[in-house]
């Protein structure tokens, strides 16, 4: 586990570090240069991995062939988008660029996940709070005398950065980070003083911690915000996907 300090880094500045991976995949299709490739290629925020899994079977339908859907963060799916690499990106921040268009898809839900024994019910402030670092210890909570052990996504999510909004202004430094918000739930649970954000279908249930005396699953919680979807203006099949996406999520209840 990895406790780096990054300062405050913009879209931009994510898209710069996808490039060694982008190039990296470029050299494996290349090498795979004789090989049928997929009819359509959707790239994003892993928070939106369960949506675009669901939308799949419509998807390769629509796109007459094989859809290859990877999920490595916004910032990925944003410059897989910008590189040709991906048709349709869909990610948790919105993004203005010329020449892409762009329309929301879904309300993606956030829950707070906290180890057990831990206090399960905070006020938006006290989250403001834990995420900006001004609390330290669950003593100051109303809970045991355990450091608060901060879990975040990793830079290059989008989800980190809309807790920093949430949180507005910089994240706690030296907090745990984590590659996905699998690996949030999995560091959170392990830790005696375990704290973290995630999407709602990567939540155990068991550790949700309501927020303003709301639950992700009832009425009027105050952790949800839009989702969107990306793709290079004038591509017709992208536009048609980002709208079969959307359909699949209002479907799922997760319509805006």
């Amino acid at each position: 586990m990895h406790r780096p300090d990054y300062g405050g880094l913009g879209v931009e500045r994510f898209l710069g570090r996808w490039r060694i991976v982008l190039a990296l995949s470029a050299l494996l299709v290349a090498g795979a240069a004789g090989l049928p490739g997929p009819a359509l290629r959707v790239a994003g925020a892993t928070s939106l991995l369960p949506l675009a899994e669901a939308a799949r079977p419509g998807l390769a339908v629509l796109a007459g062939g094989q859809v290859a859907i990877s999920a490595l963060g916004s910032a990925y799916g944003l410059a897989a988008l910008m590189r040709h690499s991906a048709d349709l990106a869909l990610v948790d921040v919105p993004y203005g660029r010329p020449g892409i268009a762009m329309r929301t898809v879904a309300q993606a839900t956030l829950a707070v996940i906290a180890a057990p024994g831990l206090p399960r019910r905070l006020t938006l402030a006290e989250l403001r709070d834990i995420l900006r670092g001004r609390v330290r210890n669950w003593r100051s909570l109303g809970g045991p005398a355990r450091p608060v052990e901060l879990v975040l996504r990793a830079h290059g999510s989008g989800l980190r950065q809309r807790l920093a909004r949430l949180a507005g202004g910089p994240l706690r430094t030296g907090a745990l980070t984590a590659l996905a918000s699998g690996q949030v739930a999995d560091f959170v649970r392990a830790l005696p003083g375990g704290v973290g954000v995630v999407e709602v279908a990567f939540a155990p249930r068991q550790l949700v911690v309501a927020v303003d005396g709301r639950l992700p699953w009832q009425p009027d919680y105050g952790l949800r915000y839009p989702a969107y979807a990306l793709w290079r203006q004038g591509d017709v099949k992208a536009q048609l996907a980002a709208d079969l996406v959307a359909a699949v999520a209002a479907k799922r209840g997760e319509g805006r």
